[in-house]
């Protein structure tokens, strides 16, 4: 979808885009409102909201940078060209996405291996080492979206693609000059922990970091942590550990997490959903359990509705069957905590039914 823009909507995103940079919500490599102007109407002219924009894309060397979540959305959005597009397989060995064109006589699946990336002299980074499943998904389904929807996501390239670009651009160093040191591997941490917004987000960053490093990140952590009124932050990381051990479910969720507390209006908070869901039912029920609670008083403090009504919501944009069976499950413990009334709860268990059998049959057209 493509946004032509008249001379009052161009000042009126300008002033948006002002406003976003002023209030600390755009990411590091965002130096001023000029930029994060130029990725909003990047943003647009694809068909996202501001918001969803600062999130989802930079700009690297000219070129159009976009999360891989973001890309295969694009995708999944135009029913009309796009039928599925699904992961099938994903370890930290290789990761398999398939992807229906209609029209077209037959899917199209690919592959992307640890390999292929260590072929490429892509592994060497602390994020390929310490999250290579969701790399390998991420570079996956982003050149499956380009190969087989180059009408939807032309120039469109992942982050960690767009570090290519940067890398290829950069001129050899010069060893004839004194070498800077090393670079100081917790700068990302320190920075995400500057603009953590919740305790919640913190412990979540905190949790993301190998156990190696937590101690020397300790105390830019508990200095942010008093800033917030968090008292015990040790007690909170020690507690959520309990939840999960895994690193890269607790970064998953950070950033999950930033994103709901940046969401500025219901729709952003809905944006959220639609593209980190399918994400998130991946996650241990008990880490996306701490993600439900915040992404539900978050939702409340924006626009107060009944219980129900949000059930309701958080039904219609379930990824998939087993997400639906967790919110009807909430929505169990919500009657029995007399939230939800008997008649909300029968109405709510019928929706999930009429989305389950949906689904199913979906299912069983693709196979």
């Amino acid at each position: 979808m493509t946004i032509k823009f008249d001379a009052q909507q161009f000042d009126a995103l300008e002033r948006v885009a002002e406003k976003i940079y002023r209030s600390g919500v755009c990411p590091p490599d965002v130096k001023n409102a000029d930029a994060a102007f130029a990725i909003m109407l990047a943003g647009a002219e694809m068909g996202f909201g501001p918001m969803q924009s600062i999130r989802s894309i930079s700009l690297v060397k000219g070129k159009v940078s976009l999360n891989a979540d973001a890309q295969i959305a694009m995708c999944t959005r135009a029913p009309e060209v796009c039928e599925y597009f699904r992961l099938s397989e994903s370890t930290a060995e290789r990761a398999t996405f398939v992807t229906q064109r209609r029209g077209h006589p037959a899917p199209v699946e690919l592959t992307w291996t640890f390999e292929q990336a260590r072929a490429a002299d892509l592994v060497k980074s602390s994020t390929w080492k310490a999250h290579p499943a969701a790399m390998l998904r991420a570079r996956c389904g982003a050149a499956l979206a380009r190969a087989v929807y180059p009408d939807l996501v032309a120039g469109v390239y992942d982050p960690d693609e767009a570090d290519e670009i940067r890398r290829a651009d950069s001129p050899p160093p010069d060893f004839s000059r004194p070498q800077l040191a090393a670079p100081d591997p917790l700068a990302h941490f320190r920075e995400r922990v500057t603009t953590a917004a919740t305790s919640t987000e913190l412990v979540a960053l905190v949790l993301s970091l190998p156990t190696a490093q937590r101690e020397a990140a300790r105390p830019v952590a508990e200095a942010r942590a008093q800033e917030l009124g968090e008292t015990d932050l040790a007690a909170r990381v020690t507690k959520a550990e309990a939840l999960s051990r895994e690193p890269s479910a607790w970064s998953l969720a950070g950033d999950v997490l930033a994103e709901i507390a940046a969401a500025k209006t219901d729709e952003d908070l809905a944006a959220v959903l639609r593209l980190r869901g399918a994400a998130v039912a991946k996650l241990p029920p008990t880490v996306g359990g701490v993600l439900s609670a915040c992404y539900n008083q978050r939702r409340k403090a924006l626009a107060p509705v009944s219980l129900a009504a949000g059930f309701e919501r958080e039904l219609r944009a379930a990824a998939d069957i087993p997400a639906l069976d967790e919110i009807v499950a909430r929505v169990a413990d919500a009657f029995n905590a007399g939230t939800v009334t008997r008649e909300e709860m029968a109405q709510l268990s019928r929706l999930q039914g009429e989305l389950e059998t949906a689904m199913e049959r979906d299912q069983e057209q693709a196979a």
